[in-house]
């Protein structure tokens, strides 16, 4: 079959597709990416896989119709070049202005992966937020309508795309995460010392704002331990500021990495991974750390909570207001460092503890989050 992958930034069909359509190519079909811009890299390792990369110009964030309709112009000027007849998409625009074009070109099979919510629905906090709401609301909607299946990663997202109408209950499926390879993210020693680390894009509903926080006070009560902070600014108006990361390179509580394109590394440096988001899909950055043999403080939030294996016995309450302990880590309540501290604590206290979370999280990794696992769900929904 003649399949079409549509994503927004070109790394991520190496990073977070790559499986996938290495698995797409395996079976036999012929396979177009494309994604935004020119990328040499990025058309280099798709020429090496057997995939052909197509660069469009398709920004991730921001509205600007006569970009957008660009957009869409552009899709649909690739979709009759190449007459696939499967159009998988993720990410917001993708799927949205994928799904628009592949429809007008009579795609027969068009499916979506909902990765995740993103800044539209998050808590509106101006007149422009609840104008980005409504509109992200109204594309979806509209564009969701003609997709054959919609991919998501966890229930909370299904029940409010379901609860504002967005999508059908009988063309969802969920899946556990887009997945991590973990030969590619095998184990790494840990550190003797107690080492945080933070791997997200600098935006304050990944909670960077409450991670810097806690460095902070924690700091001056374990001198011996270090908080270590990877990522890098975002065009997107949640971002932190010039001048917030000026002052984090100057605070001495973390070490701020800035951005790192291989995170095995960082990762291998520390002991605890940590990511205080507001939400998420299911969080890549922790299943990659779940997978090196990382124990994680993670919010009883949507996508997050779904990374921290309770005991059999325990019913998790999504609305607890205390530090939560299960097999492989923590659960705290979004916005409170309080409670992200005392978590942080519990890991600075007790070395064996760090090391048997970490050992519960590469087997939690490899029985739900193994990518082999997860395309192989993907792959068969798709008919490839």
């Amino acid at each position: 079959m003649r399949v079409l992958v549509i994503g927004a930034s070109p790394q991520s069909l190496e990073n977070f597709r790559g499986p996938l359509l290495r698995a797409m190519v395996a079976r036999g079909h012929q396979v177009w990416a494309c994604a935004h811009g020119e990328d040499q890299y990025i058309s280099d390792f798709c020429a090496r896989i057997g995939v052909n990369y197509q660069p469009i110009s398709i920004h991730r964030t921001g509205l600007n119709p006569w970009r957008d309709f660009q957009t869409v112009r552009q899709l649909c000027a690739l979709n009759k070049t190449i007459k696939p007849d499967i159009a998988f998409a993720y990410t917001i625009k993708p799927v949205i202005y994928g799904g628009i074009a592949a429809r007008l070109c009579s795609v027969p099979c068009i499916y979506a992966m909902i990765e995740g919510l993103g800044h539209a629905f998050m808590p509106v906090n101006s007149l422009r937020h609840l104008v980005v709401r409504i509109i992200a609301q109204f594309l979806y909607r509209f564009s969701l309508r003609f997709n054959t299946k919609v991919f998501f990663l966890n229930p909370d997202d299904i029940a409010d795309f379901i609860a504002m109408g967005l999508v059908k209950h009988d063309k969802i499926r969920r899946i556990n995460g887009i997945g991590v390879d973990p030969a590619y993210y095998a184990v790494a020693p840990l550190p003797q010392r107690c080492v945080f680390i933070m791997i997200a894009r600098l935006l304050g509903e990944k909670g960077v704002r409450e991670y810097i926080e806690a460095a902070r006070i924690l700091k001056a009560r374990h001198p011996e331990a270090e908080w270590l902070l990877v990522g890098d600014a975002d065009d997107n108006p949640d971002s932190l500021s010039t001048n917030e990361i000026e002052q984090l390179k100057q605070n001495g509580a973390v070490r701020y990495l800035g951005y790192c394109p291989d995170i095995r590394p960082v990762t291998a440096m520390a002991s605890v991974c940590v990511l205080p988001s507001y939400r998420e899909g299911i969080p890549r950055t922790i299943q990659e750390a779940m997978a090196m043999g990382r124990a994680v403080i993670v919010t009883n939030a949507p996508g997050c909570r779904e990374t921290v294996r309770l005991s059999p016995d325990e019913i998790l309450d999504k609305n607890s207001t205390e530090v939560i302990i299960g097999e492989n880590g923590f659960l705290v309540p979004v916005k409170n460092v309080e409670k992200l501290c005392q978590a942080m604590e519990r890991c600075l206290a007790d070395s064996s503890l760090r090391a048997t979370m970490g050992a519960a999280s590469r087997r939690y990794a490899k029985e739900r989050f193994d990518v082999h696992k997860v395309n192989k769900v993907l792959l068969a929904e798709m008919g490839l």
